[in-house]
């Protein structure tokens, strides 16, 4: 017995036939195919929108935007003209909480040596939990090295100085170099004779 088709959603495509099997093999070899024609770009179905349609709704979302952010601007000037003390208050409260909670989280950073940009590892949360995940966090992340410092750094960046040098030389060069010794050697020279 078979169970009974039921025929597909209207608004779904049909599925494709099952694959029929066949006992035997061809006995003949398939031909080859023919050569791909160029794919073309499907025909748009008939609900959807085309481009100019596209662009024109576009436009006019644009046109409405700009009608209405001077609207806006004066609604939200509005607004804070309204505002009573209190809450001008609770805004700045507000501000200076966020402003808190930003350095509190810079200074639980430095304090474990957690890098500017993992900051944003440790979360939000009280201090107590910001301070356990830093904990965490510095022992996986490796210690930075510290570059070696000169030994002597006043000479690599320092500024010119005004101060005069004791016992300067005109032209400050140094001292030139010892000229080599090419005399003869004494025991080059003929012996003296005496008469």
């Amino acid at each position: 017995m078979t169970a009974p088709v039921t025929p597909p959603a209207p608004a779904a495509p049909p599925a494709p036939p099952a694959p029929s099997v066949d006992p035997a093999p061809p006995a003949t070899p398939p031909a080859p195919a023919a050569p791909a024609a160029p794919a073309t770009p499907p025909a748009p179905a008939a609900n959807e929108p085309t481009l100019e349609q596209l662009t024109a709704q576009l436009a006019a979302a644009q046109a409405q935007l700009a009608e209405a952010a001077p609207i806006l601007e004066a609604h939200t000037a509005t607004q804070e003209q309204n505002k009573t003390e209190v809450q001008k208050a609770l805004d700045r409260a507000d501000a200076a909480e966020k402003r808190e909670a930003a350095l509190a989280l810079k200074y639980v950073a430095a304090s474990h040596g957690i890098a500017e940009e993992n900051i944003d590892l440790l979360g939000t949360g009280t201090l107590e939990e910001i301070q356990a995940r830093a904990a965490r966090i510095a022992a996986l992340v490796p210690a930075p090295t510290e570059p070696p410092t000169p030994v002597d750094p006043a000479p690599l960046g320092a500024p010119p100085s005004q101060r005069p040098v004791e016992a300067l030389k005109p032209g400050a060069s140094p001292a030139p170099p010892v000229a080599p010794d090419d005399s003869y050697p004494a025991s080059w020279l003929p012996p003296v004779r005496s008469n």
